[in-house]
């Protein structure tokens, strides 16, 4: 396994899979960096997805600089996590929200920018998260109609 960077043009052939990881650069409450998203390096962008585009998925857990999130940063980067200004936002389902959101953002429903529960978030649930992913996004890969090139 190497990343694109460090391949040679005979390695990168017809038939390969090419993960591109993207993520926004965008607030994550008090306790996140800005990077939060490129980090995790899925991002939390599901509505850009397209057929070949695989969501990162957090959402199945929890909204935006959650519990999942910050589990996940604090596996990935524990020194970027300030976990003594992590509070919680807003926790109402993202169906209750979405409108309120669509209409301001998210500061029309979170003064803090955390949609959900950051408080109980351990590095330890970060890593099972991250395995999670991880196994989802390489079985959606290997799928009939996934998204290999070739």
């Amino acid at each position: 396994m190497y990343t694109l960077g460090d391949a040679t043009w005979p390695q990168v052939h017809r038939g390969s899979v090419l993960l591109v990881p993207v993520g926004s650069l965008e607030q994550h409450g008090p306790h996140l960096p800005f990077d939060t998203d490129t980090t995790i390096a899925t991002g939390s962008s599901g509505e850009r997805q397209s057929a070949c585009w695989l969501p990162c998925r957090t959402e199945e857990f929890d909204l935006h600089a959650g519990r999942t999130e910050t589990s996940l940063m604090l596996h990935l980067r524990p020194e970027a996590v300030h976990m003594d200004l992590a509070e919680p936002g807003d926790t109402r389902p993202l169906a209750e929200i979405l409108p309120l959101m669509r209409a301001g953002g998210v500061a029309a429903v979170s003064v803090n920018g955390v949609l959900g529960d950051p408080t109980g978030a351990t590095a330890a649930q970060g890593a099972e998260a991250l395995t999670l992913m991880i196994e989802q996004t390489t079985m959606d890969v290997l799928a009939p109609g996934g998204v290999a090139v070739g």
